[in-house]
């Protein structure tokens, strides 16, 4: 009998999606990096963007974004919350 493979996600979560936004800025990084990296539009990268502005999770300086220390600490506790699911 052939292994199951877990189902892939067709749709990534909004969490997921912020924590991806926050990995790429974990250094000063442009709109474009973001939108390119994390696989994203432009419409809907401002969004979000405005969303981690107004959380205090992420920092707009010179057109450039950058996580604060409250966004570096959802990328981690995200990372552990994959941990524990992965885990079961």
């Amino acid at each position: 009998m052939e292994a199951m493979q877990p189902m892939k996600e067709k749709h990534r979560s909004r969490e997921r999606i912020l924590f991806e936004i926050l990995k790429a800025s974990r250094d000063p990084v442009n709109k474009t990096r973001i939108v390119f990296g994390c696989n994203l539009n432009f419409q809907i990268i401002e969004a979000y963007l405005e969303d981690l502005k107004a959380s205090g999770m992420i920092l707009e300086k010179d057109r450039r974004f950058q996580a604060t220390i409250k966004g570096l600490e959802y990328v981690s506790r995200y990372r552990d919350l994959e941990l524990l699911v992965i885990r079961r």
